[in-house]
């Protein structure tokens, strides 16, 4: 049979069953500012596909400036799903999101049709791509996982009146009544009924503690044996089989210094959109609904955005003091900001990637770089070896030799290295992680007081040796010729 000529064709019309088992879904990962959007776009307009934003802010409506959802003209007439469908003060989970994202895959496999998943809050992607939940592949939203990096999900509230009985202790509520203990009690509550998770977890945050006893209360197995059975089943320190083995991933990188450049530029140009305007506005308006809903749902969902806390010293100025040096300083620290913890997040976006699909040591698809540094260059770059990714894979060929999938960098960190609490003696600071561990120690602060103790002790060894001089100089004056010292000491007294 002659192959299909993809370049010459309709793509929705051409695809069939057998070319979606070949690319099941796109995947387009990257940092905040690098083209994740216009290379969706233009992937799903070339073969006929439908985007699923996995953006954490962007689900909600509202903020539509602040969250950077692409507009309608960026759009070019591709459908959006879960893009603004959630109210703010919704509580929404990354279990919920991936139950949402499967009927849309199942529907639009249903239809022929590829989706395409963009966004920069990864572990949605990770809920995607790997089977790292438990009991829950029937897509039924029976319970809900929290933000965790483990996959494991928590059970929604039972409506019925349910005691837990965990360590000895009753819980009415499991989630209020953990609330109500202190990190101590917790501690003790969790080396009881899980002293491997105690172990990894004891100088955790609250939250990591809470989710390892959740998990023993909810389903009467502990953490660390639910984990280590997601771990050998895909032979893997991050547990979970892929899902969707075939799934062309695509990285989408930059320049370090431009996209510092590219996201100062575009915090700019959301200034000059109206940003401050939409924050006000959101803010009044959720004050509204604050009387009528709970205030810790709202500081769940868009109040995480970043943006939203940087800008708010200067938002809840009333307009005569908008007017004043202080509030013109407050809103130029809030734009640096903004801008600061972007960038921030950028970084965080680039290490997920490396630490999580570029292991050698998990079951991972290929990962295709491309490089969004040059806009003139983007034909070149960026959009033609995408296309030619794509329509090999779908032709069950392998792409151009020339075009190479990101090479893996390192081993997965194990369980005890990414939970364990490793401590900088000199700072004085703990930190959950090797991983967060390696970059305290590679930051300048703590070359700072590095160099602040050498100086210390250089001082004081040099006060020690001056002092030890002094001594053997007076003991050598002292022993030669004590008679003269003596006399000496007694014609100064005449």
């Amino acid at each position: 049979m002659a192959k299909m000529n993809l370049h010459n064709v309709n793509m929705a019309a051409a695809l069939n069953t057998e070319m979606l088992s070949r690319v099941p879904l796109i995947v387009v990962v990257g940092a905040t500012g690098t083209g994740k959007t216009k290379l969706s776009v233009e992937l799903a307009k070339k073969f006929g596909g439908e985007i699923i934003n996995a953006d954490s802010m962007q689900v909600y409506s509202g903020l539509d400036i602040l969250t950077n959802k692409a507009t309608e003209e960026e759009r070019c007439g591709v459908p959006h799903h879960l893009l603004g469908h959630r109210t703010p003060g919704d509580h929404y989970n990354v279990y919920q999101f991936r139950n949402e994202a499967f009927r849309i895959i199942e529907r639009l496999h249903a239809q022929n049709k590829i989706p395409v998943i963009v966004g920069g809050t990864h572990y949605y992607v990770e809920s995607i791509l790997w089977k790292n939940l438990v009991g829950t592949e029937d897509g039924e939203q029976k319970e809900e996982a929290s933000d965790d990096d483990d996959g494991v999900p928590c059970k929604k509230p039972n409506l019925e009146a349910k005691k837990y009985v965990i360590a000895g202790r009753e819980f009415a509520n499991l989630d209020e009544d953990l609330e109500k203990l202190s990190i101590d009690e917790l501690r003790a509550i969790l080396k009881e009924v899980d002293p491997v998770s105690w172990k990894l977890r004891h100088d955790a945050d609250r939250r990591k503690i809470t989710r390892s006893i959740q998990v023993f209360g909810q389903t009467g197995r502990r953490h660390s044996d639910i984990l280590e059975e997601q771990r050998q089943e895909a032979g893997s320190v991050h547990g979970g089989a892929l899902r969707y083995p075939n799934a062309v991933v695509f990285w989408m990188q930059c320049d370090k210094e431009v996209l510092r450049q590219r996201v100062s530029k575009r915090v700019d140009e959301m200034m000059e959109r109206g940003l401050i305007e939409e924050v006000e506005t959101f803010h009044k308006e959720v004050n509204v609904l604050r009387g009528e809903e709970s205030c810790e749902d709202f500081e769940k969902s868009l109040f995480q955005s970043i943006g939203f806390k940087e800008l708010m010293p200067y938002v809840a100025l009333s307009p005569e003091e908008r007017t004043s040096d202080k509030a013109k300083k407050a809103l130029a620290e809030g734009v640096w900001l903004l801008k600061q913890r972007t960038m921030n997040y950028a970084n965080k976006q680039v290490r997920w990637i490396r630490n999580r699909l570029l292991v050698q040591n998990r079951d991972v698809p290929p990962v295709w770089p491309l490089d969004g540094t040059d806009p003139l260059r983007w034909e070149e770059l960026v959009a033609a070896p995408a296309r030619a990714i794509v329509e090999a894979r779908l032709r069950g060929e392998d792409p151009d030799a020339a075009i190479r999938p990101a090479a893996k960098e390192r081993m997965a960190l194990t369980p005890e290295e990414r939970h364990m609490t490793y401590r900088c003696a000199p700072c004085g600071r703990p930190f959950i992680g090797l991983e967060q561990y390696n970059i305290h120690l590679a930051a300048n602060k703590h070359r700072k007081v590095l160099a602040a103790i050498r100086r210390a002790q250089s001082e004081v060894v040099g006060t020690l040796d001056r002092l030890v001089q002094r001594k053997r100089g007076d003991a050598v004056t002292g022993s030669s010729n004590p008679k003269a010292e003596e006399g000496t000491t007694a014609h100064s007294c005449v």
